[in-house]
């Protein structure tokens, strides 16, 4: 595929970039005191967490023809979820037995409700379509999650029946 034209870079799309990259090095620095213990997964752990984030993002974006803003939207929110279950677990207060609604609530309820609120029959403004990507971007970023928990429950299930 030929690109015509010169690439164009928005100080919009640029923050974008900030965004998405600020979160993966939290997500990143996170997992790294989190695995730091672990022997040789030290740094393979928090490398593969972010790698699987990053390619499941880039072939969900793919499927579905999406633009960079939602791509980077994407990967923003599926890092700073991930990074706020874990400041929610490894917090010792009387919010950790509410952990599960809580996650029920942001990755099943709420693309929901903002699918609804997205679906509406009145004219078509920029602030509607924005609106649109944004929910695309969220419900996208769930669902990296989701098959993100599911890769690593298969190496988890690979590593003790043929790990050494």
């Amino acid at each position: 595929m030929r690109i015509s034209g010169p690439a164009r870079f928005s100080i919009a799309s640029l923050m974008l970039l900030v965004l998405a990259c600020a979160a993966a090095a939290a997500l990143f620095f996170k997992l790294l005191k989190l695995f730091e213990n672990s022997g040789t997964y030290a740094i393979d752990g928090p490398v593969l967490v972010l790698l699987c984030i990053g390619l499941n993002a880039i072939a969900l974006a793919t499927a579905r023809r999406h633009n960079g803003y939602q791509f980077l939207t994407q990967i923003g929110i599926a890092c700073g979820l991930l990074l706020a279950n874990i400041h929610l677990f490894e917090s010792k207060t009387r919010i950790v037995p509410y952990a599960i609604p809580i996650n029920l609530f942001a990755l099943l309820v709420a693309p929901i409700v903002l699918r609804r609120l997205g679906r509406t029959k009145r004219k078509s403004t920029p602030a509607r379509r924005f609106a649109k990507s944004a929910y695309r971007a969220y419900a996208l970023a769930v669902f990296n999650l989701l098959i993100l928990v599911a890769e690593f429950k298969v190496q988890l299930i690979i590593i003790e029946n043929f790990g050494s």
